[in-house]
């Protein structure tokens, strides 16, 4: 069963007869070196490991572990772990499953003090002989961060002292915890932005709030042909020497004040792709004035044989208006003798790819009913 904390009879003694309600010495000294620890550079894993050492040479139990809640995955892992027996057993712990995700889903400590009868036993403590159990959780500037179990072997489990004592001890690792904990995420997160701020191709720049640049990446020294130490402390305006055509996006960075502390801006060279809509603006300039001032009758056709577009010229020809012709299929226009010879058949070798140019004479016939004689020539686009 699960026992809330009973009130304390004192703060954690000497369990000696006649002994007074001091703090014990060895439990001061375990928290002074646990205190030195956690306020010098000790690397989280390794001031976890020396928690959990500490919890059970205190308590002369069996083993502890410490968890970690990490909010991407929802879970509990291990920091450390001193049970020899659960090596080869998952890191992860779910928040509400066994002592330790049990005291972070409620925020406080618990006793199990018949651990093979509680309900919440997990399979490979009860493998292993596990009698009783303290839940500890782990506060950080009033938020939960983890957990902390520590098991037995023996009958007659732990004591308000035992829980008193090892929630001095959380109170003293926890905080130290958060901020190394905070520390690697946010060399992980300065790392991955270097990662991608080096790799990408577009240009990355970091202006001042006053439009001085800070920092740029490779990929902008390249696109504006200078490196990062000859544009740092200018602005972007001193820079341009050359006409180049350029997409910006750009993003403030805010202060907690709400003012701007900085803006990052990155900007991709799309003066090729500019030459390119240019060239094709040319081309399709050029067609349009061949297309419409052309002697003869010149027609785009859809693979389905419908009639896209006609020029004037061939408008003239048939006696048909643009609209009138736009959206009809040709044989519309042709006399029914060649439709039904199969004439028009022809064209579907064009859009299967088998010819790439088809001529033929062809009879179309005119708006007023007369007939016209022409020399087609089809090409595919």
């Amino acid at each position: 069963m699960v026992l809330p904390p009973r009130p304390f009879r004192s703060l954690v003694v000497d369990k000696q007869p006649g002994a007074s309600s001091a703090v014990g010495p060895r439990a001061l000294a375990a928290l002074h070196e646990l205190a030195v620890a956690a306020s010098g550079v000790l690397e989280p894993t390794a001031l976890a490991k020396l928690a959990v050492d500490l919890a059970c040479d205190l308590l002369g139990v069996d083993g502890a572990a410490l968890y970690w809640f990490v909010s991407s995955t929802g879970l509990l892992h291990s920091l450390a772990d001193n049970r020899g027996y659960q090596a080869n057993a998952s890191r992860t712990l779910e928040v509400g499953k066994g002592v330790a995700g049990l005291a972070f889903q409620r925020q406080e400590p618990l006793i199990i003090d018949d651990y093979p009868k509680w309900e919440g036993a997990v399979p490979w403590a009860l493998e292993h002989g596990v009698r009783a159990g303290v839940g500890i959780p782990l506060m950080a500037r009033g938020r939960i961060v983890g957990a902390m179990a520590v098991l037995t072997h023996a009958v007659g489990g732990f004591d308000a002292d035992d829980l008193r004592l090892l929630s001095l001890l959380a109170a003293q690792v926890a905080p130290s915890l958060e901020a190394g904990r905070l520390d690697i995420d946010l060399a992980a997160s300065e790392q991955r932005f270097r990662s991608l701020y080096g790799s990408v191709a577009s240009g990355v720049i970091v202006l001042s709030a006053s439009g001085v640049i800070i920092q740029i990446n490779p990929a902008g020294e390249r696109i504006i042909g200078l490196s990062a130490e000859e544009m740092r402390g200018k602005t972007p305006d001193q820079l341009w020497h050359r006409e180049r055509w350029v997409l910006i996006d750009a993003i403030p960075v805010m202060g907690p004040d709400g003012q701007a502390l900085q803006v990052v801006s990155s900007f991709l060279d799309i003066t090729e792709r500019k030459q390119v809509e240019g060239a094709l603006r040319e081309s399709e300039e050029r067609f349009r004035a061949v297309f419409n001032r052309a002697a003869i009758g010149i027609a785009r056709i859809d693979l389905a044989g419908r009639i896209i577009e006609a020029n004037p010229a061939l408008q003239r020809m048939l006696g048909y208006s643009a609209e009138e012709l736009t959206h009809n299929p040709l044989a519309t226009f042709v006399h029914p003798d060649y439709v039904r010879e199969g004439k028009l058949a022809q064209l579907t070798e064009l859009s299967e790819g088998n010819r790439h140019e088809l001529q033929q004479e062809l009879r179309y016939v005119h708006k007023l009913g007369g007939l016209v004689w022409c020399n087609s020539i089809a090409s595919l686009v």
